[in-house]
């Protein structure tokens, strides 16, 4: 398996592995081709030098990104993303993916911390971040559609 930088050819065939990824997973997401590559291309030129894709056989099997944000301890790693072709998964590539993102993040910012969002309901994949040495705090996803939230803020 070969891990290096997503380059702006790489997009489109990245945003099909993100849409498996995600669709019809624990997370319940509905991604078009449309919107995943718009996903990936955002994540892309926010920031080039924290994007990594695993590839195998000449075929793109998943990616990984994070954004290196101050915060009061240091640099962290923020928003992480990172998503597997769903025949690739449970084989080292996710693994392989964080370590080199964990890597870099730390050669190039000398980051302190990362974080990132997943779902408690079901025990994958939070029981692989904590065994990967992640922690669950008490933090609260909280969202709302913001019309609803303009509508009571009148």
């Amino acid at each position: 398996m070969d891990i290096r930088l997503v380059k702006e050819k790489d997009l489109i065939q990245l945003a099909t592995v993100y849409k498996k990824a995600f669709n019809g997973s624990s997370f319940a997401e509905d991604w078009t081709e449309k919107t995943a590559f718009e996903f990936v291309k955002w994540l892309f030129e926010k920031q080039k030098d924290l994007f990594f894709i695993a590839i195998e056989n000449g075929k793109i099997v998943g990616g990984v990104a994070a954004f290196a944000k101050r915060w009061w301890n240091g640099i962290n790693l923020s928003d992480l993303e990172i998503f597997v072709e769903p025949s690739s998964q449970k084989k080292g590539v996710g693994s392989a993916l964080l370590k080199r993102l964990l890597e870099e993040s730390l050669r190039k910012y000398n980051v302190t911390y990362i974080d990132g969002l997943t779902t408690g309901e079901i025990s994958f994949p939070l029981n692989w971040y904590q065994k990967l040495g992640f922690k669950k705090d008490n933090m609260v996803h909280i969202w709302a559609e913001v019309k609803d939230t303009l509508k009571e803020l009148s």
